[in-house]
């Protein structure tokens, strides 16, 4: 009994082992902002009071307006696409040691999109995975609507 157990555990370990590395080894990394993404504005309207939130990137930035963390952006962004989703680092330009994570899933063939992000430390990794983070719904909007906010 006990050796089959520990077979069971083995193939399990090994099988799980063999599909991260086969998905790490398939994952290209890219650098800038997804075509996707770039010049396109997102609006996440929260729903328990009137704070609504804007999202937007340019071919080298991505930016967050009125958020729970105030504005803030990323630059230098490296991105890769993992099962339909992106996810996209860069470094707050004001902390370089601060690496901000953004988890986007597109929606409806992008009509909307979940969007999520956190800030960590310089060479840590988030600590949650990235449906996690993906909790917000955000539809597009003109530019002129974002700035008038």
């Amino acid at each position: 009994m006990k050796k089959s157990y520990f077979s069971f555990l083995l193939f399990l370990f090994f099988s799980f082992f063999s599909v991260i590395t086969v998905s790490a080894n398939s994952t290209k990394q890219y650098n800038g902002v997804p075509d996707k993404l770039v010049n396109k504005y997102w609006k996440v309207k929260n729903g328990f009071n009137d704070h609504t939130e804007f999202f937007y990137g340019n071919r080298d930035s991505y930016f967050g307006k009125h958020t729970r963390m105030g504005n803030f952006k990323s630059k230098w962004i490296s991105y890769t696409k993992v099962q339909g989703s992106y996810v996209m680092t860069g470094t707050d330009p004001f902390d370089e040691d601060q690496v901000i994570w953004w988890f986007i899933k597109p929606v409806n063939n992008w009509k909307q999109i979940k969007i999520g992000y956190t800030i960590v430390s310089f060479n840590k990794i988030p600590q949650y995975s990235p449906s996690h983070y993906t909790k917000k719904l955000a539809t597009r909007v003109t530019k002129v609507t974002a700035m008038l906010y």
